[in-house]
């Protein structure tokens, strides 16, 4: 069994638009890895997952960084513990910013 991440727009008129590009895979059963390039380099990168579509109660990823020296902009982001067979609505968060919901 594999979790569901599901992956279309939501209304971006309330969120910002922090990355250029997102990229979910790596779906297991209970994980799911994404991948994103920020705008702006920074140490405080995180996945935001939730079952709810507008990310209430939402589950973290730890943090991660996005440097265009070192990767590019490119963060890779993880997060595991989720319950198989759940839709999750996610989005990425930047230095303490909320945005690109999907």
């Amino acid at each position: 069994m594999l979790c569901s991440i599901i992956a279309f727009n939501i209304s971006n008129l309330y969120a910002a638009n922090v990355t250029t590009f997102i990229w979910s895979g790596g779906v297991t059963k209970n994980s799911v890895q994404v991948k994103a390039k920020t705008l702006v380099d920074s140490t405080q990168i995180r996945l935001v997952l939730s079952t709810s579509s507008n990310l209430a109660n939402p589950l973290y990823s730890s943090n991660a960084t996005a440097n265009l020296a070192s990767n590019d902009r490119v963060a890779k982001l993880s997060r595991s513990g989720l319950t198989p067979n759940t839709l999750y609505y996610y989005g990425i968060e930047v230095n303490g910013q909320l945005g690109d919901r999907r």
